[in-house]
């Protein structure tokens, strides 16, 4: 609570989803890049960095995080794109699953359905899916996830067909600039080393 209004957790997520989808998408880009291992899919690059391209003084803070989902999206696709053909759907879990924007944004950078599922805790339902199949009480993992996943299903949320176009041409954009990107990574790695050795020049 603040300044006495209180806000429900889905209050303040429903509140932050209408100011993204309402942000303009594709002024700015967002790589997300942020570990300090660097990035390791779908290329492996230890000095790769997350930033954020094309920015001017038109970009606020709503446009900032509209590329951070974007980003997101965009970087999932370009995972899925290595690894051959998009898959049917998309199951997302957890936080991110509650965002009717990351959704929206996901299924429309992807050209998938995206569906969401009714279960906490998911990666320890997993866990214990395998357990499960490893002690023989489902034959396979298609018949575990029949039992411990399909029931908890949401509906499957199809993309917007105005979207797909949109985030077509993003994707090219997004890629050739994280290309474009590797010098700077690479001369920025090089300067936090010599920095940290205490020899700036």
């Amino acid at each position: 609570a603040t300044e006495g209004v209180a806000r429900t957790r889905a209050d303040l997520i429903a509140g932050l989803d209408e100011r993204v989808l309402g942000a303009r998408s594709g002024g700015v880009l967002y790589h997300p890049y942020i570990s300090t291992a660097g990035e390791r899919g779908p290329f492996a690059e230890p000095a790769a960095r997350a930033s954020f391209t094309g920015l001017d003084q038109g970009v606020g803070w709503a446009g900032l995080v509209r590329a951070v989902y974007d980003g997101l999206a965009l970087a999932a696709r370009d995972c899925y794109a290595a690894m051959g053909p998009m898959p049917s759907e998309v199951r997302l879990t957890g936080g991110a699953a509650r965002s009717r924007a990351l959704r929206r944004i996901l299924a429309g950078a992807l050209g998938v359905p995206v569906r969401t599922i009714e279960r906490a805790e998911s990666g320890a339902a997993g866990a214990v899916m395998q357990a499960a199949i490893a002690l023989g009480h489902y034959p396979d993992a298609a018949t575990a996830a029949r039992a411990w996943v399909d029931p908890l299903l949401h509906a499957a949320e199809p993309p917007d067909p105005g979207l797909i176009p949109h985030y077509d041409a993003l994707f090219e954009s997004y890629r050739h600039t994280r290309t474009a990107l590797a010098p700077a990574w690479h001369a920025q790695a090089e300067t936090r080393r010599r920095l940290a050795e205490g020899s700036p020049s």
